[in-house]
């Protein structure tokens, strides 16, 4: 099992000791938890006790406190080992967890250049992964942090500076945001999966696919070779521009199921359209623009 350690304060890792079967008899059993790579004291409380089951009983709770802290820092394991049972044997005697270090990863600028992939360019040395909460901080705000290759998903950004996708494949997992401007470009791929606001300009002349909200306070501009795929399996989403939003390129609409006259892209105003809107195979379909956006109806099979 594992748990995510926090900033402060404590939070709680619950072991499920189990009997086999309901006794008739009461059945009793130590406990007591063992260092792994974390140290009782600093990294969480020391437990130990004697667990008691009536008859009848199946399962008792064992409670370990994780102490929260801002050090970054690699995830580290404890144990809780049980012994001494009466009126029944230990058939697995021991339990492990990881505290998973959750301080987010933050941009320093120790590699001296501007380039994502550099690990030196971060405060842990290493490259942010899946379970990291990106930060680039106000520091760096104007600049521009370029991301040209390799396969990077992270599970948030929070930037002050401008972001440039010119290759690779770039994941964001939850709700994240730029104070910058945001430029994709061939063969970048941009994925967003749990929402982006991005409060300067974005360019995409590469691949933008989401499934969640995208909100850009500034212009969003398409060119000919852009191409933009929502995913509508789960929710409705959108592209929310707030400026012009400059359309070329191709969209394509993903969906299992059903959207009646939804607007998949809105903006304060418009200049062009697509060259293409896609929909997936045995879908009915239409859509129209507007001054702020475009419709989409869409039904599954081959009627209204």
């Amino acid at each position: 099992m594992s748990c995510l350690e926090g900033n402060a304060g404590t939070t709680f890792f619950t072991f499920t000791v189990t009997l086999s079967a309901a006794y008739r008899v009461p059945v009793t059993v130590n406990f007591a938890t063992q260092d792994g790579t974390a140290i009782a004291g600093e990294d969480y409380l020391a437990a130990s006790g004697t667990l008691t089951f009536a008859p009848g009983e199946t399962s008792k709770i064992i409670t370990v406190e994780v102490i929260g802290d801002p050090t970054r820092e690699p995830d580290e394991t404890l144990f809780v080992n049980l012994s001494g049972a009466t009126n029944a044997l230990i058939a697995d005697g021991q339990g492990v967890a990881t505290i998973v270090d959750d301080e987010p990863i933050s941009w320093d600028g120790g590699g001296g250049d501007l380039n994502w992939s550099n690990r030196f360019n971060w405060d842990s040395d290493n490259l942010p992964g899946p379970t990291d909460d990106v930060v680039i901080g106000a520091a760096f705000s104007g600049m521009t942090i370029n991301h040209d290759a390799g396969t990077t998903s992270v599970r948030s950004l929070d930037s002050r500076a401008s972001l440039a996708l010119s290759g690779g494949s770039f994941t964001l997992n939850v709700a994240s945001r730029i104070d910058g401007d945001l430029t994709v470009s061939s063969p970048g791929q941009l994925v967003v999966s749990g929402g982006l606001t991005v409060t300067g300009q974005f360019t995409n002349s590469g691949s933008v696919i989401y499934y969640a909200h995208i909100t850009v306070y500034g212009d969003y501009t398409q060119t000919a070779d852009g191409y933009l795929e929502a995913h509508m399996y789960y929710q409705a989403v959108s592209l929310d521009i707030h400026g012009t939003a400059r359309l070329d390129g191709t969209f394509y609409v993903a969906t299992t199921w059903f959207l009646d006259s939804y607007l998949v892209l809105t903006c304060f105003q418009r200049s062009g359209d697509f060259a293409a809107v896609l929909y997936p195979d045995g879908y009915t379909w239409s859509d129209e623009y507007g001054n702020n956006g475009l419709y989409v109806w869409i039904y599954p099979g081959g009627g209204w």
